[in-house]
């Protein structure tokens, strides 16, 4: 008898832990990318950035973001949460901790994210959304 508790109790730690995973793997990863970008002391840069998402089309488009010691100078408004490399780290450490159901994410070895895809909800229609980055450029 006690050995089927044992065992029941060791089945419902593990199968509690089993969605996590994946996800442990992502923090991992995204903290090896913010090593990196922090490494590198880059503070002023440009890139360009290009939200793909259920919007109206000029909020859709490419755009050129510059940044001047650690902060935007050009970034429309509703881009504003993606107008710095770190806010862009910020995004995909927000969509893993909220536990988004799908994250996918790109960073390259200098630590920014080239593109990523979050879904917060797969019940939720038109949530879901991807961010591509390009052209990081030192000034």
């Amino acid at each position: 008898m006690m050995r089927k508790i044992v065992c029941l109790g060791v089945f419902v730690l593990f199968a509690g832990c089993g969605g996590n995973v994946a996800q442990t793997t992502q923090e991992k990863e995204l903290q090896r990318a913010r090593t990196s970008w922090s490494a590198k002391n880059l503070r002023s840069y440009k890139f360009t950035v290009r939200k793909v998402c259920f919007c109206p089309e000029e909020y859709t488009r490419p755009v050129t973001i510059t940044v001047q010691n650690g902060v935007a100078t050009d970034a429309p408004e509703y881009l504003k949460a993606y107008d710095t490399v770190e806010k862009l780290l910020d995004t995909l450490e927000t969509a893993l901790e909220s536990k988004a159901e799908q994250v996918d994410m790109d960073l390259t070895g200098d630590g920014w994210p080239s593109s990523f895809y979050i879904d917060s909800s797969k019940i939720l229609a038109d949530d879901e959304y991807s961010v591509m980055v390009t052209d990081l450029t030192p000034l």
